[in-house]
């Protein structure tokens, strides 16, 4: 079919256009609005970091404040300046997955720069983003513990290759974070939580299914020197069924000298599993937790410590009270199983903590060890291996472990005292285990 060229007549204020050039027009401005929005881009938005300022104002560069505002949506891409709005792909806010990255050029790998917090971060509150640190060198400094840092509100986001120091707290996990992780098990996924007074927070009620796994909590950035939190990882009343750690490699989390716990639980049915808690990176030199390396109490139940599958046991080693204490009434179906606690990774060295496990002041019906294969803690090389004490600590098992022996259960690696049940603790099992005195 024949269509008539279009022509605009010189001096003429009509437009001839053919229906060839309508559709072209018409698909051009389509496109030109889908390039716009972000559409045709692959993955989710794209926001990256390239300032260490920490300000919310439009002067062409783009800071950690302004991208969080931006993958919430409180902060329109539409109202960046030109030079910010380079740093966005895709179309982030509210309703997308968006993952925050960091301009290399800025936070060289090599040379970490540092961005100075003047207040809280803005809170991930809108599902499915992360921020992502694994490419860079990124330190996000609270600088004097005064307050939170990250904070996350709801589900499925991830906070990756940071080190996070100076903060109240570096990362609290709140009512309605399900699902996130704080972490990764790939290289370079782990973040640094260090020099803060609280590393990782799991605060409340709703605070469920999350995962920590693959940091370095209370070291430096080696894995071998102390740089201690007050208290490692946190786990508050109300928080279930959250994992801190895990059977593969990657997924381990060093957990190592806190001014005072590495692990607190207070919460019910969480899972700790393959960390190394109390030790360097190696899992062969003491970096003290200079009290509990584990402390479960105020009513907690049901959490598990260990397990039977490899890399499900932790070494909980090195540490200057006790390896594993479970306290106060109410405290109850605790499991302790799988774990190396007193000697080194290897299981074949002395690496004690003051005291094993204590089980004490009202605490019931918890299990050390147990029946089945792989269920038996190796107990080895601390002052006091098992120590039940306090009226009325009753309804505890302690069953299936070698207690002063390497894991091998063939050479002896005593403890002072193997089991000690004093100051009222009454009706608790003990036995059958391997007992080297």
């Amino acid at each position: 079919m024949w269509v008539p060229s279009s022509r605009r007549d010189i001096g003429s204020t009509s437009t001839w256009a053919t229906p060839t050039v309508v559709v072209l027009t018409a698909l051009l401005s389509v496109l030109f609005v889908v390039s716009a929005c972000g559409g045709g881009e692959e993955g989710p938005p794209l926001i990256t970091v390239d300032s260490t300022a920490d300000s919310d104002s439009r002067d062409g560069v783009l800071t950690l404040r302004e991208a969080l505002l931006v993958a919430t949506g409180e902060l329109a891409v539409a109202n960046l300046d030109p030079e910010e709005a380079d740093n966005i792909k895709g179309a982030p806010g509210a309703e997308s997955g968006d993952t925050i990255v960091f301009d290399v050029s800025v936070f060289p790998p090599s040379e970490p720069a540092t961005i100075s917090l003047a207040s809280p971060l803005p809170a991930l509150a809108t599902e499915g983003d992360s921020v992502d640190g694994s490419q860079a060198g990124v330190i996000v400094d609270g600088v004097n513990q005064t307050f939170d840092c990250f904070q996350i509100d709801s589900a499925g986001n991830a906070i990756r290759g940071l080190h996070i120091q100076g903060c109240l707290t570096a990362v609290v996990l709140g009512r309605s974070a399900q699902n996130n992780i704080i972490g990764g098990a790939e290289e370079g996924e782990g973040n640094v939580i260090s020099a803060n007074d609280q590393g990782v927070l799991l605060a409340a009620e709703g605070t469920n299914s999350n995962q920590v796994i693959g940091n370095l909590i209370g070291t430096d950035g080696s894995g071998t020197k102390p740089n201690g939190n007050r208290i490692g990882v946190m786990i508050r009343s109300g928080a279930r069924d959250n994992v801190i750690g895990g059977s593969n490699t990657g997924e381990r989390n060093i957990i190592s000298g806190q001014r005072a716990v590495g692990v607190t639980i207070s919460g019910s049915d969480n899972l700790v599993i393959g960390n190394y808690i109390g030790t360097d990176i190696t899992g062969t030199v003491s970096i003290s937790n200079r009290m509990e390396g584990i402390w479960i109490t105020d009513g907690a139940q049901g959490n598990v410590v260990g397990g039977t599958s490899p890399g499900e046991g932790n070494v909980i080693s090195g540490n200057a009270l006790f390896g594993v204490s479970i306290t106060g009434s109410g405290t109850s179906g605790n499991v302790v199983k799988g774990n190396y606690i007193g000697v080194d990774a290897t299981g074949a060295a002395a690496l004690g903590n003051r005291h094993g496990v204590d089980i004490s002041w009202g605490a019931e019906d918890n299990i050390i060890g147990g029946s089945a294969e792989g269920e038996g803690n190796i107990i080895s090389a601390n002052n006091t291996g098992v120590l039940l004490r306090g009226y009325p600590t009753k309804g505890n098992v302690v069953e299936g472990n070698y207690i002063g022996t390497d894991a091998s259960g063939e050479t002896a690696l005593r403890n002072a005292r193997a089991i000690s049940i004093i100051e009222g603790a009454e009706d608790n099992t003990v036995g059958p285990n391997v007992i080297e005195d």
